[in-house]
């Protein structure tokens, strides 16, 4: 699927990563994250540190388990990609498909699913979210 850059106005072929083949320019539209538990969404377009305070009007009470803040969801540009960072600080674990990230920012693509994890229980997670994008 073909797509129009918005800096320079070529019209690339290559669909993933959307970095314009002219100018070089990323284009990775918004990312929304959808709370399962209540439907609601948190969309980014920005760098975003994503914590118990943001949660807490998305998720009720299973903003609890999350710190402030839990992780950052930040764009990569060079590589095309949406990235998210565990926070060190964080009380609990951030999940991705039911693995703790590591130190290293990991990439995010349509359909992985965010959460919170429990240290105290194996297999437990809280405020599960699923990754779209648009645009």
């Amino acid at each position: 699927m073909s797509w129009k850059c918005q800096e320079c106005g070529l019209v690339n072929e290559k669909d993933s990563p959307r970095v314009c083949e002219g100018c070089g320019k990323a284009d990775l539209g918004v990312l929304t994250l959808l709370v399962e538990a209540t439907g609601k969404k948190i969309r980014m377009s920005v760098d975003t540190d994503v914590g118990r305070a943001l949660l807490k009007s998305l998720a009720g009470d299973d903003a609890r388990f999350a710190s402030d803040p839990q992780f950052r969801v930040c764009r990569d540009e060079g590589r095309g990609a949406w990235l998210i960072r565990a926070d060190a600080s964080a009380t609990n674990p951030t999940l991705l498909n039911g693995k703790p990230l590591a130190e290293e920012p990991a990439p995010l693509a349509a359909g992985h699913v965010i959460a919170i994890g429990s240290r105290k229980t194996v297999g437990a997670e809280k405020l599960r979210m699923v990754v779209c994008f648009e645009g």
